[in-house]
């Protein structure tokens, strides 16, 4: 949370995902915009200051193509002068002074950004109100199955998980009994971290968040469809097919309904019943 510090008027008030530089709202003529930077704004940032909160202004102003000087954490000249570059496209005074307050910091950019209540058209503010609100610490992926639900889904199974236009998988580790008598199944990003990956900042701030989730049960399996009767065991256990050129093993990745999927041949690969099978022709896989 980010407490606003300009006293006025709110002219306009934008929520959703921001970017750096992007504005948070108006007061009076002043923009809040949204800066990427480890630490708050705390002070006026102008010519001849130095700091983390300079370097922070510099790479946004880099962002945002109006420096391309590096980065060092000294307002000079050239910060000086992209300083007033782009308050004049943002129609200020361009006075090279960044005054306490226009800049919000983030740890990180693009973020899915809320205003609190006081932040809206109209508002008169006297500065103290909270203002922005953004995800903070690390997101936790809970399915919410029943009982009888739990038992059917083994540990280690994978659960889809989408919200809007972003889709990921993630990996049942943990199940928890809640006091409802339901289970709550933990989930874990497939890759050890969380669900959302470098897609979390894009999740509302909100506490609780219904999302569409998929638990798959059953692992898909791809690959060729050959008759189950088609496929035969060796005494020694490698199981084969029989085709135009003779034997060729295969591997069995999955069964069903009388369809064997299997790898070692190729789809379109005519395959022979045993003698003695019903149906005694050649199959196409």
């Amino acid at each position: 949370m980010a407490a606003n510090v300009l006293p006025g008027v709110v002219r306009e008030a934008h929520e959703g995902m921001r970017n750096q530089g992007e504005i948070l709202y108006v007061v009076n003529d002043v923009p809040v915009r949204a800066v990427q930077a480890d630490l708050p704004f705390w002070r006026d940032i102008s010519y001849g200051t130095h700091g983390d909160d300079v370097a922070a202004l510099q790479q946004a102003l880099i962002d945002l193509g109006y420096l391309n000087t590096a980065v060092d954490g000294n307002f000079g000249n050239a910060t000086l002068t992209a300083v007033k570059h782009w308050q004049k496209d943002l129609s200020q005074n361009q006075t090279g002074t960044i005054g306490h307050g226009e800049l919000v910091a983030f740890k990180s950019l693009p973020v899915s950004v809320e205003l609190s209540e006081s932040i809206a058209p109209g508002t008169v503010l006297s500065g103290g109100e909270e203002a922005v609100m953004a995800p903070t610490g690390e997101r936790t992926f809970v399915v919410v199955v029943a009982s009888y639900q739990s038992e059917l889904i083994p540990s280690g199974a994978t659960v889809d998980v989408r919200y809007e236009e972003y889709e990921w998988q993630g990996i049942i580790v943990e199940r928890v009994e809640n006091i409802e008598g339901n289970f709550d199944l933990i989930l874990q990003g497939v890759d050890g971290g969380e669900v959302c990956g470098s897609d979390c900042d894009v999740l509302p701030v909100d506490s609780y968040l219904p999302l569409a989730s998929k638990v798959n049960i059953v692992p898909e399996v791809a690959g060729v469809g050959v008759p189950a009767m088609a496929v035969q065991t060796r005494p020694s256990g490698e199981t084969y097919v029989v085709t135009e050129d003779g034997e060729i093993d295969v591997v069995v990745a999955g069964s069903g309904q009388g369809i064997v999927i299997v790898d070692g041949i190729t789809s379109g690969t005519r395959v022979e019943l045993p003698v003695g099978a019903s149906n005694q022709a050649d199959q196409q896989s």
